[in-house]
């Protein structure tokens, strides 16, 4: 008895033991495909480069009615999780607040408020109002998620926010070095400033100095901004112009008493070695005037040198959306939001700056990626060139054209020109205006009163997992996408090792070109043998040559509006030659794919859960070169579409459940049967025996 009391107490001590342990070292399997209940890379990495303490504060109401309540018990896990692989500068509380205690109120001065959700109490359904939030600290920083009400994408959100706070404060804190700010001046440009109608261009280096003191506040002091009178000669203007000084030389002018000369102007932002160049001088075309220059402003510099700051330290990264040439609109109406792409701006929003760019100026520097959604207005060749030159300098560009515009609400659709697709051809992409249908589609269910049943919109094709690149790392957990009105890519085979298709139609395809009817009821497929694959999205990463390399560099033209008469004031310098920086060759990316319709609200959803949103957002991620988010965002992906196949081994599976499981069940019991039977004689025969 006494061993039995010894053995039962050294089990309690050993569990208890287990148990101390367990709650400082973390230990789990995962076997999920994804790995969706473990951290992943990008998270470990996250915590374990804290530089400062970073601290989340977590507030639940009590007593959550299902299915929330588990939520604050699956953050709880996933926390301790992220503190395992802290340097001790990770920390999270929770609170339990209500309406009516001081952790209530302390969360509404973050911003966390009460939300209403369902419960059923007594047989009766009502609402009760409840606090599903976090906050997160670190420095003077702040993020929160205002509502927690699902565990679905939830590390993601953490990860991302933290990331934000990081990048924002430790990166800073810890920069080694300054970000210098260089404005380059010449003081012969400054004789001629008021002929050629840049009035204020003397002050400037005092208000570029005065942007940058009131950056430094929210920058830790790590900007240094220094004047440099430049001196522009011909053994120089080469070697300036390749750094983003502009330079200009201007004839004699005897009325004026101005010799001829030259000089330059630039702002440029250095740090270790890069550097980015912001554009302060613009020339523009005047009907009947000729050249103007146009100085850029203060409030459009402070702007500008914020965006090229985050783009050299890799911080809050600039994404710029193309709102001019009736692109698909960010915001949507109240009446018709379907057609608006403001879901896809909120995702956008979660981990980029979005920066609306309009091609009446240059494009901001640092922008990492340019978003051209849809444009259904032609593009002049400045527009073009602006583009090309955007390529060059570094900012990928993610396109998706249409090929065909529906012409209001018939299901008839004209050719859709926009100038694009000669840009493309140059770069060695072609898009026709073809339009890729499939028999692998979605189905529309048809209302009992039409007669039931499903209508095939071969337009809609649904793409399985089989005709996706899964090679591709940001590619692997998507296992199928649903695409709407697409046209083929094709690429020219200089692009073959470059080029990575995304994904294709299935094999039952075929496309429609001409006179296209979206109507169902006038969609035919043809034979078999008329059918094949389209590649449907391609990523080209690699150098590119400028569709300008051996052209004259366009000049915007400006257009007289109605009642506002052009500026008369006129340059008194005429024949001035500006040289402005161009590049003939440039490293970067394109994304192209043949639909705007894929990242509208009817296909993105605002929660970002779908596979058609995870896969616009991971390819944005990759473009901005943050593949580890992509990864990280696609341990959620749950859409998985079944293998296609044939008719004849769906009859083999059906007819072996109708009739060989019962004959396979008869067999087994006849054998178990005689093995019984067998059984019984031998302990009969021993019995006898005995």
């Amino acid at each position: 008895m006494n061993s039995n009391y010894t053995k039962f107490i050294l089990y309690i001590i050993i569990i208890i033991l287990i148990n101390l342990i367990s709650q400082n070292y973390f230990f789990k399997i995962d076997m999920t495909k994804t790995k969706m209940y473990s951290l992943s890379k990008k998270s470990k990495e996250v915590v374990e480069n804290l530089k400062e303490p970073l601290t989340i504060k977590c507030f639940f109401s009590k007593d959550l009615p299902p299915p929330y309540n588990t939520i604050k018990r699956y953050l709880l896990d996933l926390l301790e999780e992220y503190s395992q692989y802290s340097n001790n500068n990770f920390n999270y509380e929770f609170y339990t607040p209500s309406e009516n205690n001081k952790y209530g109120k302390i969360a509404q001065s973050y911003g966390i408020s009460p939300v209403k959700v369902q419960i059923i109490q007594k047989d009766e359904l009502k609402y009760k109002s409840v606090y599903m939030g976090i906050v997160l600290l670190h420095g003077d920083a702040m993020e929160k998620i205002p509502v927690i009400n699902t565990t679905n994408r939830l590390e993601y959100l953490l990860t991302t926010s933290m990331e934000k706070l990081i990048n924002k404060v430790s990166y800073l804190l810890a920069l080694k070095g300054n970000i210098h700010i260089v404005f380059y001046l010449s003081p012969d440009l400054l004789k001629i400033a008021p002929l050629l109608n840049l009035n204020g261009l003397s002050a400037y280096p005092e208000k570029i100095q005065n942007i940058v003191k009131d950056l430094n506040k929210k920058y830790y002091g790590k900007l240094k901004y220094e004047f440099i009178k430049l001196k522009v000669s011909e053994n120089n203007e080469k070697e300036l112009s390749k750094k983003g000084i502009q330079i200009l030389k201007w004839p004699g002018n005897q009325k004026e008493k101005i010799e001829p000369g030259s000089g330059g102007i630039g702002l440029i932002l250095r740090f270790n070695k890069q550097s980015i160049p912001i554009t302060m001088l613009r020339a523009i075309n005047l009907p009947l005037v000729g050249t103007q220059y146009i100085l850029t402003q203060p409030d459009e510099l402070k702007d500008f040198i914020e965006t090229a700051i985050g783009s050299l330290l890799h911080i809050n990264q600039a994404i710029g959306y193309l709102v001019d040439h009736n692109t698909v609109p960010l915001f949507g109406s109240p009446f018709d939001s379907s057609s608006s792409a403001s879901n896809f701006r909120q995702l956008l929003s979660q981990g980029y700056d979005i920066n609306e760019i309009q091609l009446n100026k240059p494009i901001p520097p640092g922008i990492g990626t340019l978003i051209i959604a849809g444009p259904k207005k032609k593009f002049s060749n400045y527009e073009l060139y602006l583009l090309d030159q955007a390529l060059m300098h570094g900012t990928n560009l993610a396109i998706f054209l249409d090929p065909y515009i529906q012409e209001g609400r018939s299901g008839y659709l004209s050719k859709n020109i926009t100038g694009l697709e000669k840009l493309l051809a140059y770069y060695g992409i072609k898009i026709q205006p073809e339009i890729v249908m499939d028999l692998n589609c979605f189905k529309q269910k048809i209302s009992p009163q039409q007669g039931g049943g499903e209508r095939p919109i071969y337009f809609a094709p649904i793409i399985k997992s089989k005709n996706i690149n899964h090679s591709l790392e940001f590619m692997k957990n998507i296992n199928g996408l649903v695409m709407l009105k697409n046209a083929p890519i094709y690429i020219d085979k200089s692009l073959k090792k470059s080029a990575k298709i995304l994904f294709t139609s299935s094999k039952n395809s075929w496309v429609s070109k001409g006179n296209i009817s979206l109507n169902p009821m006038y969609i035919f497929p043809p034979k078999k043998d008329k059918m094949k694959k389209y590649p449907l999205a391609y990523l080209i990463q690699g150098k590119f040559k400028s569709y300008f390399i051996n052209k004259k560099i366009p000049l915007p033209e400006i257009k007289k509006q109605k009642n506002k008469p052009l500026n008369k004031q006129v340059a008194q310098i005429k024949n001035i030659k500006s040289e402005f920086q161009k590049l003939d060759k440039g490293y970067g990316k394109i994304f192209i794919i043949g639909s705007s319709d894929i990242i509208t609200n009817s296909i993105i959803d605002q929660q970002g859960d779908t596979p058609n949103s995870i896969f616009i957002m991971n390819v944005i991620d990759v473009l901005n070169n943050k593949i580890d988010r992509a990864i990280l965002r696609s341990k959620i992906e749950e859409f998985n579409p079944l293998y296609d196949i044939s008719d004849s081994t769906k009859l083999y599976i059906k007819t072996f459940n109708i009739i060989g499981l019962p004959i396979l069940v008869i067999f087994l019991g006849i054998i178990i049967n005689i093995y019984r039977r067998r059984q019984k004689n031998k302990i009969k025969s021993n019995f006898l025996i005995n």
